[in-house]
């Protein structure tokens, strides 16, 4: 049950503390908490001091943690392909791309984030 509640607040519009969002993506806190500090998330400080994170997060921390890490992405270049392209985008490039040109692609952006090129 408290899934589905973390679900729905997920998806509608509701933003979300780092213990639900931690349980929602089945990612520990601390792997939330290094992604935050790194760039890769966006959270705002509530009065309390607690973390806040947009109701996009859990669709963005899947795509990080489950998707472009395994697929051999940096975090830097991760960082500057959110920085460049919407959640949208990604999740389309990476339906629509061969094998060769995903992995040129990766090839690309993990080069560019090395270096601090633009995409």
């Amino acid at each position: 049950m408290r899934y589905a509640f973390l679900t729905h607040l997920a998806y509608h519009g509701a933003s979300m503390r780092m213990r639900d969002l931690a349980r929602l993506t089945q990612v520990s806190k601390s792997t939330i908490e290094h992604y935050r500090i790194r760039g890769l998330l966006r959270a705002r400080r509530t009065a309390a001091g607690d973390w806040d994170y947009p109701e996009d997060a859990p669709r963005a921390i899947t795509l990080i943690h489950r998707r472009l890490t395994p697929m051999g992405f940096h975090l830097d270049a991760i960082k500057a392909i959110l920085n460049t392209y919407s959640l949208e985008e990604i999740e389309e490039r990476l339906r629509s791309l061969t094998a060769p040109q995903f992995r040129a692609w990766v090839d690309e952006v993990n080069g560019a984030a090395v270096y601090g090129h633009d995409l």
